[in-house]
């Protein structure tokens, strides 16, 4: 099952996991990322413009957060709120992700 790293869940999304959990029989579904490339440039993005936000408001911005470490944050906000909507069918929120 592929899913929009930016959009999440979406309809269509939703309809072919209720397909896939009605035609396997296993439980087993691999969930595959997809647009990643626009999520790190989008998260990078809102940071460069938070921190010329903070610069002309004259604040100081003490975060000791690497970019890796902020992306790596919001990427895993995503992929546990994906997780959560696999909890509630027969995959499981175990889910393979990549």
């Amino acid at each position: 099952l592929v899913i929009d790293i930016n959009k999440g869940m979406q309809t269509q999304t939703a309809e072919c996991l209720v397909l896939g959990e009605i035609l396997t029989q296993k439980t087993q579904l691999i969930v595959v990322l997809n647009k990643m490339d626009v999520f790190y440039k989008s998260v990078r993005q809102q940071q460069k413009d938070d921190a010329d936000d903070e610069k002309s408001n004259n604040k100081n911005s003490e975060s000791a957060k690497s970019m890796a470490d902020i992306i790596q944050d919001k990427l895993d906000k995503k992929i546990n709120a994906i997780r959560k909507t696999f909890k509630k069918t027969k995959f499981g929120k175990q889910v393979q992700i990549v």
